[in-house]
């Protein structure tokens, strides 16, 4: 219960930026992305809110231009997966050099999967080269009650090689990936019950976890059914600051685990057809699991509206 009245300012808030998304003021890109299944990018660029963006994102400027006819289902598709993978190779007209790491490339990649038939050729093979890479994407592992990580160890997908705390051959990133996959386990699966996630070959295996180069906090990836894989940003390098008190890339390490593990839990419960509330759910239970990190309030500040940071704030929410 504590678990869940900790994230209660929290939930409020995300609910407060759905409610925005009517018109009052510039919404939260998890709400504005109702109408084309598509989750928006978080618009925090820079440390202060003097340097927030404020104009639409990327996928915005895609989906008004897919809406206005400009571009076809299959341009956009294109677009849509070069701002998850590769933003260089993104058309000058959507690409915004202010636009952050998106939040979570869950239900983008999953719509491009959707959608695999009807991709243009090139963007249909560097898509099966990204979905067969996390399949085999490791050539160490490291396991721990409830996970197994793979990791690449020379390799664009390769986590940060640090390996100073302690110096014993397993780089510092993977470790600290691990501790917080079983903090948010203990947090999500054991104190609040939710139904953990199916996991091939039976009790003795454990959850799937690895590290590709994207532009994004991180996805999971239905690998058959209920069957899911977490797959996250090996670096964090230069992205949105938070309040962790060990440093931004592990604060986003933290509640990218959480969040994905929340994606994990809830297709346990439906096959990922709550449209937003999939990203609100997965993003209430980033504070609830790692309270101190306040990652969200990038976007919430990135509203556009003062008042509902402030609300958060006045909540009670640690900052």
């Amino acid at each position: 219960m504590d678990a869940l009245r900790r994230g209660s300012g929290l939930l409020t808030c995300l609910l407060l930026s759905s409610v925005i998304s009517a018109g009052i003021v510039d919404a939260p890109p998890a709400a504005r992305a109702a109408a084309t299944g598509v989750v928006q990018p978080e618009p925090l660029a820079a440390a202060t809110s003097s340097a927030i963006p404020r104009g639409p994102s990327a996928l915005q400027r895609i989906d008004a231009a897919l809406a206005l006819r400009e571009i076809d289902m299959t341009e956009a598709d294109r677009q849509r997966f070069f701002y998850l993978f590769d933003r260089r190779r993104m058309d000058p007209r959507w690409r915004g050099a202010a636009d952050p790491p998106a939040k979570c490339g869950t239900r983008l990649l999953a719509g491009l999967v959707a959608d695999r038939e009807h991709l243009d050729p090139e963007i249909g093979s560097l898509l099966e080269a990204r979905l067969s890479g996390i399949e085999g994407n490791g050539t160490a592992s490291y396991v721990t009650a409830h996970f197994r990580i793979d990791y690449a160890t020379s390799h664009p997908d390769a986590p940060v090689p640090t390996d100073v705390a302690p110096q014993n051959g397993i780089p510092d990133f993977v470790e600290s990936t691990a501790a917080a996959c079983e903090q948010a386990w203990a947090v999500e699966v054991g104190q609040l019950g939710y139904t953990a996630p199916a996991i091939a070959n039976g009790q003795s295996a454990r959850y799937p976890v690895t590290y590709q180069a994207q532009d994004s906090y991180g996805y999971t990836i239905v690998i058959s059914g209920q069957q899911t894989k977490m797959v996250l940003n090996p670096s964090y390098a230069g992205f949105p600051l938070n309040d962790d008190p060990d440093g931004d890339v592990v604060g986003s390490l933290r509640v990218t685990v959480a969040h994905e593990l929340k994606h994990a839990l809830q297709r346990m419960y439906s096959p990922w057809t709550e449209g937003d509330w999939l990203e609100l759910d997965a993003t209430w239970i980033e504070d609830v699991v790692f309270d101190q990190v306040n990652d969200y309030l990038n976007f919430v500040r990135g509203s556009g509206s003062s008042r509902v940071a402030g609300s958060c704030r006045a909540s009670g929410k640690s900052s």
